[in-house]
């Protein structure tokens, strides 16, 4: 199934669920939700109407005032040599999206893939810190998660 152009599955046995996945000047940066399930079936519920609240700095820190504050319906771009919006610098830029989203209890798995710094938050958890220039990786955490909303957070500099 697809949801706001993320691959939604489902699966009994696989547990997996693609939460977003983002794509920054010819880079791809994807944070991917895998559910560990239990056998009452843990899964992310609403997915494809959590909206997402964004801001963007025109730095690499998140400091200051944003230059632009919005709500987007999902992480998935595909700016190439452009910015997410003219007021946005094309390179040295960074943006914090926040939601809730409700989860079935059990165990996570996040997957983050950047080219440069990425953060995930949960419920005020930092799970993933690679907050730094490197080559394109994955990076993978583990987060046990009871029934309800949940608050995440990612942050990306470009």
């Amino acid at each position: 199934m697809k949801v706001n152009g993320c691959d939604m599955t489902y699966r009994t046995r696989n547990r997996k669920a693609s939460l977003a996945v983002l794509k920054l000047r010819g880079f791809l940066i994807i944070l991917l939700l895998t559910g560990i399930l239990t056998p009452g079936g843990a899964q992310a519920q609403n997915v494809s109407q959590a909206l997402w609240q964004v801001s963007y700095w025109n730095n690499t820190t998140l400091s200051g005032p944003p230059v632009l504050r919005r709500d987007e319906a999902s992480i998935d771009y595909n700016w190439g040599a452009d910015s997410p919006h003219p007021s946005v610098n094309e390179d040295n830029f960074s943006a914090r999206w926040t939601s809730y989203i409700s989860f079935r209890p059990g165990t996570y798995r996040f997957n983050a893939t950047s080219d440069d710094g990425i953060r995930v938050w949960i419920d005020g958890d930092m799970i993933i810190d690679e907050w730094y220039e490197h080559p394109v990786q994955t990076f993978t955490a583990d987060k046990s998660l009871g029934t309800g909303p949940h608050h995440i957070v990612v942050e990306y500099y470009e």
